[in-house]
């Protein structure tokens, strides 16, 4: 049920009657209240209150109530000479049939005044005294058929202490009739004369009443797009029915770029719902793996004679094709140490994998292309070197995996994120100058030591100038020399002391490649937003299974809350016991993450989620502290 006031805020609940001698400080004072809320004195558009009840399902005898006190709350008596519910409505609706006065054990007809002249009936209300009776609502069977389940029903309450009679409406939730179409806009990627793009629009009446869809038609002529559906115009949507139609684009040239509205119109809305369609030709994407990807390279180091074999799967994810180019060690060309080897996963259970003796190979988006990595300890000293793939998907790409098989290497990694994502580091204030922070993490994912020279902030406008709102907090000493499985955590604050309602920098960290070259990281942002105006997801960061050495357990981010994207969960690792090399290191993923320990002692790891509505935000950290058992 809802109490609902028809009125503004008021401070008190006074009638603007003026019975008793107030010089003496004795007069009534009616009160009316309905399931216990006070009902205001003053009304506005001739009705005191509305009370709502739950809405019900028509002739299944369920009955709603509502109850209904009069009280004298002033010095003198005061007498009521009406109560009923009137014939007609105050917005001119006849009452509702299925509404009626519960008085249990009273008989009304013996209490209130049923003439004219109310000079000298109706019941007295003492002081302090009160009068209690229900309000019910059954809808019958007939009632669908009538069209009145949802009517209303207006109690007239008059008194001695007022010129003119208190209204309280009761009813259920008044008819609403909200029809929407999702999704709202749509974009066809990489369609092709001979490969239509097919896209599915569902219609729902989100509302508690019909609502009949009277077309569904493009705003402007087009031979590019067509509409197909199974359902006529005028077709009668009811609370939370769907139907469904469907778009199909034909380009008439390649990678063309075409835009066209689709008009949804009603006969329940004035204007109709417009859902806005274009056409892209984007680049598509793409995941590698491989073994310990964890470490950010291939590890033959251990392999000090004989050979060794790792796997790199290089997969599609669309939306258009891909086609691999070329697969090669350019450190290696004639295969002394690396020799690749790549097939295609059967496509159906219980076929055979197809070898790709040399390149290219073509993938449908969802295919992917396995390649073994064999690596032989030709010489004492080894070999380290990179294996590259070029793709065309369709722009030209090089993906590169390093393999280390010789003299040690450092590795550069970041989180929240990881150095290959563009996770932002965001910020919120409440308020103008007030402070807020985040942090960063660098591990060196290598089997080298990894020297950072600085870490510094710019202006995300103005390079090369500092930012003029976010600094580093307690920068350490630089150059920072991370031991192999190292990590390092660095704090970032912000503070908005301007009028700026959302602010932005760049972040570098400045290092040294394996070579020993001198890098400056990828940038990454930081934004900043004061006083947001949307809440933000809320990351909650669970363990599930044992911490044991040796043993996998789960981080889980199931609980956080808020729209949160399928694969908008960032887990990274804070703190861990010297001498663990596990990296967990931020890439936006699932909601779980397996860790498995390599050393007892204390971990400590963190979670961001991000939301998948605009605006896109990020939540601020939780973290864990895991404790791992011998």
């Amino acid at each position: 049920m809802r109490f609902t006031w028809a009125f503004g805020t008021l401070a008190v609940f006074l009638s603007s009657g003026c019975g008793g001698d107030l010089s003496e400080g004795l007069r009534p004072e009616f009160l009316a209240f309905i399931a216990g809320e006070p009902v205001p004195a003053t009304a506005t558009d001739g009705l005191h209150a509305r009370y709502e009840f739950t809405r019900l399902t028509p002739g299944n005898g369920s009955t709603a109530r509502a109850r209904v006190n009069l009280l004298n709350n002033g010095g003198e008596p005061l007498r009521i000479t009406r109560v009923l519910l009137e014939p007609t409505n105050v917005d001119g609706t006849p009452k509702s049939p299925w509404i009626v006065l519960d008085w249990g054990a009273l008989d009304p007809s013996l209490l209130f005044c049923t003439t004219a002249d109310l000079s000298s009936c109706g019941y007295v209300l003492e002081s302090g005294k009160n009068l209690e009776f229900e309000v019910t609502y059954s809808p019958g069977d007939a009632c669908s058929a009538a069209g009145d389940c949802e009517d209303q029903a207006t109690l007239l309450v008059s008194h001695t202490e007022a010129g003119s009679p208190t209204r309280m409406e009761f009813g259920p939730p008044k008819c609403s009739r909200l029809p929407r179409v999702t999704p709202p806009t749509d974009t066809f990627f990489n369609a092709s004369i001979a490969k239509p793009e097919r896209k599915t629009f569902t219609i729902t009446n989100t509302g508690s009443c019909g609502c009949a869809v009277n077309d569904v038609a493009f705003n402007t002529a087009t031979s590019k797009f067509q509409i197909s559906r199974a359902w006529t115009n005028g077709t009668e949507l009811g609370p939370d029915d769907e139907l469904t139609f469907e778009v199909t684009y034909t380009p008439t040239e390649s990678g063309a770029a075409d835009s066209v509205n689709v008009a949804v119109s009603f006969d329940c809305t004035q204007t109709p719902i417009v859902v806005k369609l274009d056409s892209k030709f984007e680049t598509g994407t793409y995941e590698i793996t491989y073994d310990n990807k964890e470490n950010g390279f291939l590890d033959f180091t251990q392999v000090s004679e004989g050979c060794a074999e790792k796997v790199v799967s290089l997969y599609n994810v669309g939306p258009s094709s891909m086609q691999v180019q070329g697969w090669a060690v350019p450190e290696d060309t004639e295969g002394k140490f690396y020799t690749l080897s790549c097939q295609l996963p059967p496509a159906q259970e219980g076929a055979n994998a197809t070898p790709v003796p040399k390149p290219p190979a073509g993938l449908a988006a969802g295919r992917t292309l396995e390649c073994t990595v064999k690596y032989c300890a030709a010489t004492l000293a080894g070999k380290n070197a990179t294996v590259v793939f070029t793709y065309a998907n369709p722009a030209q790409g090089t993906i590169e995996v390093p393999a280390f098989g010789g003299q040690p290497k450092s590795c550069f990694e970041y989180a929240p994120g990881d150095a290959a994502s563009d996770t932002p580091l965001t910020f919120y204030s409440t308020g103008k100058g007030e402070a807020d922070k985040s942090r960063f993490v660098v591990y060196n994912c290598g089997n080298a030591e990894l020297t950072v020279n600085a870490v510094r902030i710019e202006d995300a406008f103005l390079p090369g100038n500092p930012s003029k709102y976010f600094q580093v907090l307690e920068a350490p000493a630089f150059p920072l020399v991370l031991p192999v499985g190292g990590l390092q955590q660095i704090e970032v604050e912000m503070v908005v002391d301007d009028e700026s309602p959302s602010v932005d920098g760049t972040l570098y960290v400045d290092y040294l490649d394996p070579q020993g070259t001198p890098v400056t990281s990828f940038g990454r942002a930081l934004t900043g937003v004061v006083a947001p105006t949307v809440e933000p997801p809320i990351a909650v960061l669970e363990l599930v299974g044992e911490a044991k050495l040796g043993a996998s357990f789960t981080l889980t981010g199931q609980n956080s809350s808020g729209s949160i994207d399928d694969n908008g969960y960032l887990f990274y690792l804070l703190e861990k016991p010297a001498g663990s090399g596990v990296v967990v290191n931020g890439a936006p993923a699932a909601a779980a993450v397996n860790v498995t320990p390599d050393v007892a002692g204390k971990y400590r790891f963190a979670l961001l989620v991000f939301s998948d509505t605009d605006p896109f935000y990020y939540s601020h950290e939780a973290t864990l502290d895991v404790d791992v058992a011998p």
